[in-house]
């Protein structure tokens, strides 16, 4: 079960990895990590929203993916 549970994370985390050709090591490693943090901040961001409204922790995604990273670009846009 365990195993299930993480592949179905790691299905998660792919979809915020950036499309590349690049088979240096180095980004590969670079991107992962990435996308590896940027879906750790949103599993965080949706639980403490969770936790603001009062809501059971294990119910569907208050804020969503999609939702999640569209306010980070946005914010990256705003910094420059």
């Amino acid at each position: 079960m365990a195993i299930h549970h993480g592949q179905n994370q790691y299905k998660s985390v792919q979809s915020y990895l950036p499309k590349t050709s690049s088979k240096d090591y180095r980004v590969r490693l670079f991107n992962f990590t990435f996308a590896t943090l940027l879906y750790n901040l949103w599993r965080l961001t949706d639980f403490l929203v969770k936790v603001g409204m009062d809501r059971e922790i294990r119910s569907p995604p208050v804020v969503t993916a999609r939702t999640f990273v569209r306010a980070v670009g946005q914010s990256l846009r705003e910094i420059g």
